[in-house]
């Protein structure tokens, strides 16, 4: 818990708010507490950060142009069209992806 004393605003996280609602836990009384000793403070929970993730930009558009770049006798072009016609999991085809094509990795961290 984080008091902001110039917003007025005592910041939780979701997981505390949840341990909270058990009446006697540590939880309930500090925030308990908390209120009593400052009334007119607001509880809020605290958003939780927004994490970029690995799969962002590999969709199958781009694993598509690069195989095109990279396949010189069409061979990946075919394979990875048939993982698609398959139903195999994206996370399966981006490793796939990622192990014939290595430079792709490269792009997009540029």
């Amino acid at each position: 818990m984080n008091i902001m004393f110039e917003r007025k605003t005592i910041e939780v996280t979701k997981a505390e708010l949840q341990r909270a609602r058990k009446y006697g836990s540590e939880e309930c009384e500090l925030l308990l507490k908390i209120t009593r000793e400052l009334p007119d403070f607001q509880i809020v929970v605290k958003k939780a950060p927004v994490r970029r993730t690995a799969t962002i930009g590999y969709t199958y558009a781009y694993m598509e142009a690069c195989i095109a770049q990279y396949d010189e006798d069409g061979s990946m072009m075919e394979d990875f069209e048939t993982l698609r016609q398959l139903g195999t999991p994206y996370a399966t085809i981006k490793k796939w992806f990622l192990e014939r094509i290595p430079a792709a990795n490269l792009h997009l961290a540029a």
